[in-house]
């Protein structure tokens, strides 16, 4: 999932100039969004949540405690 949310190059680093345009697009849309986040997760870590409420001018920011990556498998019916 994660190879196709960001923008890779072909060695298989994030492309950090494409990752920043895309960055910068997601700014301005006007749309409420959901982030579920758990609080214990150690492959996206909740600071990068924190980092994309404050950008996304509509988020909320749910972040459920004894969750890591998978909050929607386990813990679904929060």
């Amino acid at each position: 999932m994660l190879r196709r949310a960001a923008p890779w190059d072909e060695g298989g680093a994030l492309d950090r100039e494409r990752a920043r345009a895309l960055e910068l697009e997601l700014r301005h849309l006007d749309l409420p969004c959901l982030l579920l986040w758990g609080a214990e997760d150690d492959t996206l870590p909740l600071a990068l949540g924190e980092e994309l409420r404050e950008k996304l001018p509509r988020a909320e920011l749910l972040v459920l405690e004894g969750c890591k990556h998978s909050p929607q498998v386990e813990r679904p019916a929060a």
